[in-house]
């Protein structure tokens, strides 16, 4: 979808009600920021918008982005957003005016003064250390995105249309058609060539490359090629900065050279060793100590983050997924079950190895079925589809044509009742016909027929297309009968559906168990994944990776574990965040390794189940973020800020940090379309309140 805009961005200025513009502040390839006074309350902003005359979905979606992740952040050195306000349909955001000067600007050939290097290198840091103490990864920091108050020196960090949270992207693709000013700046593994969880560290090397130009002036890889400063960034070792400058401590080109290390797990592995090293750093320098013996990271201790959603032990499972994937390449539909008890890893089996396949082309659908909405018809389904429908409208013109064109042929006139349900659709289709009046059984079998035939063309397109769906058991009776017209005499290809459910669904009678009896007599082919509790081994490698340990001290905690747990994933993940909370593990620096108190792992409770694991950790939590929690368990698997606001007694600002509490403990799961923020219950919170 392209949407209009009259202004002309090459203009200096451009008439918006209630604004007067006073020219450019900044420019880059995405964004246009002016200069302006509010003329409502008389104070100078700035407004940032668009540098596109015609948008696509997907940009407007970064404002929109930008907005709430600034917002989310929030601090003393972050550039607020006051407002996001609409001109002609197209987003603009309102930025405090702090009488700022973009870094690119204020020092252009570096910094001459070394001492003022130091000032603006803590200053990005303690910036930096805002942002992810609440586990945002910025994913854009360069000098543009560093701002300067000239009068006070304060350094604010800004733009966060590219941000992310910590640990739940997979490293993505970037384009070498991007401008070598961005290109400059990336990590290795932003360059889409090494297949890792994005984490924090990915913005200590974007720091490392603002320090080296700042210290020398000049850029570690230059070249006006794009691919080979990828390939730079992959492979080449820049010039150390002391080399560069005689006169700079040994000690600040250590520290330079640890952020821009190629491998993430050698740089720096928190903000807080970082500030600790330069203030070191600082004082090598008064002391005249250029060859000092000071070695970078002696303070730096590393995060620990317990994610429910680390797979191990999942090798044949996933090699199953793998099997029915690639059959789906030739041309086959497959069918795949995943089932397990509560906490057993279903959900981080099947999003892993969506993840996995992601890159390799075709459209992935996904969403869950919500036990409070088992009366609405098809919800679970809808909603999912609804979040598919931006991905279609961000594609190529010539992709768009295409796909309505399939759509058309397999529909017919049927497309109202895709618009109904999918009103966005419509910016493909364009307008429909009103549907003839059927009886309510013909009425059903031309839905199932539409939605059926829908898929048929939308894996007509992708060549493969996926489709999961979680917590099959909560599923609505016309969702499972859909589901079901999917593989019944069906002529769709190329379609993979993977769907999950707990055991215990299918013991006694109910719509679900009645259609997978329908599955079994109509001889549909599937595939039956199910999740068993992990073995010593897994539990071993588990803790391995997620806290490094001495191997004695490994083995002994993973003994208790399996022993407290049964090998239940979640509930695993439960009692590594209690140690963590309760102080029973400590890093030594010298080794780099954790130590473990085991006299107080052992002494830990054993709750009989991941519930009960849950339940102790909720009567823990401060007797707001119960509250807030009591109210979510009644609403349905998504909510906004919003309108949960409405249903609390706390205000937009007390109940946004609260949240944000809910979040650090993994209770709740946040994230942001163009419109709002949404917050998604997580399986700890899930599995405690229903």
């Amino acid at each position: 979808m392209i949407l209009e805009r009259t202004f002309d961005s090459s203009r200096m200025e451009f008439q918006l009600h209630g604004f007067k513009t006073f020219g450019f502040f900044s420019v880059d390839h995405q964004f246009l920021i002016y200069k302006s006074l509010d003329q409502r309350s008389g104070k100078r902003v700035l407004l940032k918008l668009l540098r596109q005359k015609k948008p696509t979905i997907k940009s407007i979606q970064k404002i929109y982005h930008d907005f709430r992740i600034s917002n989310f952040v929030k601090g003393p050195r972050i550039q607020n957003s006051l407002e996001l306000i609409r001109h002609e349909d197209v987003p603009i955001l309102v930025i405090e005016d702090c009488n700022s000067v973009p870094l690119s600007r204020l020092f252009p050939n570096g910094v001459n003064s070394i001492e003022k290097f130091f000032e603006i290198a803590m200053g990005i840091s303690l910036a930096l250390k805002e942002i992810h103490e609440k586990k945002i990864l910025h994913q854009a920091l360069r000098p543009d995105n560093i701002w300067v108050q000239t009068k006070t020196g304060i350094v604010k960090i800004t733009d966060f249309s590219s941000a992310t949270f910590s640990d739940k992207e997979t490293s993505i693709s970037i384009t070498p058609d991007l401008p070598v000013e961005i290109l400059s700046y990336i990590s290795p593994e932003l360059t889409g060539k090494l297949s890792r969880i994005l984490n924090l560290r990915t913005d200590f090397y974007s720091l490392g490359v603002i320090f080296y130009q700042m210290i020398t002036g000049i850029l570690p890889f230059t070249s006006k090629n794009g691919n080979e400063i990828l390939h730079a960034h992959l492979a080449r070792k820049p010039i150390p900065v002391h080399i560069i400058r005689k006169e700079l401590p040994i000690a600040i080109s250590l520290v330079i050279s640890k952020l821009l290390k190629k491998d993430p797990d050698k740089r720096y592995a928190s903000i807080d060793g970082l500030i600790y090293d330069l203030k070191l750093c600082l004082q090598d320098f008064q002391k005249k100590e250029i060859g000092s013996t000071f070695i970078p990271g002696s303070k730096d201790i590393p995060e620990l983050t317990f994610d429910s959603s680390v797979l191990h032990g999942r090798d044949k499972e996933k090699a199953v997924l793998e099997s029915s994937f690639n059959k789906v390449l030739r041309g086959d539909t497959e069918l795949v079950f995943i089932t397990g008890d509560s906490g057993s890893g279903k959900s981080a089996l099947a999003k892993f190895f969506l993840k996995s396949i992601s890159e390799r082309g075709g459209i992935i659908i996904q969403g869950k079925f919500d036990q409070y909405e088992r009366s609405i018809p098809f919800g679970g389904l809808i909603h999912s589809f609804r979040e598919l429908v931006p991905t279609l409208l961000s594609k190529q013109e010539k992709e768009i044509g295409k796909l309505k064109k399939l759509i058309t042929q397999h529909i017919g006139d049927n497309g109202k009742i895709l618009l109904d349900q999918l009103p966005e659709l419509e910016f493909i289709l364009g307008p429909q016909p009103e549907l003839s009046e059927l009886p309510p059984d013909e009425n059903r079998n031309r839905f199932y027929y539409t939605f059926h035939n829908f898929i048929r063309a939308l894996s007509e397109m992708s060549r493969p297309l996926v489709l999961y769906m979680d917590d099959l058991q909560w599923a609505d009776p016309a969702s499972l009968n859909l589901i079901e017209t999917f593989f019944i005499h069906s002529k769709i290809k190329n379609f993979l559906c993977i769907l999950s459910f707990r055991p215990e669904a299918v013991e006694s009678p109910n719509p679900f168990s009645e259609i997978l009896k329908s599955i079994e007599t109509n001889k549909i082919q599937k595939t039956l994944i199910t999740i068993e509790s992990l073995g010593k081994k897994s539990i071993y490698h588990l803790i391995q990776d997620l806290v490094p340990s001495s191997e004695e001290q490994t083995r002994s905690v993973t003994s208790i574990l399996h022993k407290k747990t049964l090998g239940n994933p979640l509930a695993i993940i439960q009692l590594l965040r209690t140690c963590k909370k309760t102080n029973i593990l400590s890093y030594e620096f010298e080794s780099q390794l954790w130590n473990w108190d085991l006299e107080k792992v052992d002494s830990l409770s054993a709750a009989d189940n991941v519930v009960d694991f849950l339940c102790d950790r909720i009567k823990e939590l401060t007797p707001e973020i119960r509250e807030l929690l009591g109210i979510c368990s009644c609403l349905g698997e998504q909510f906004t800020l919003e309108f949960i606001s409405k249903l609390s007694f706390f205000d937009i600002l007390k109940l946004n940090q609260i949240l944000w509490e809910a979040v650090k403990e993994g209770l709740l799961i946040p994230f942001h379309n163009q419109n709002q923020s949404i917050f998604e219950k997580s399986l700890s919170s899930e599995r405690t309140f229903g």
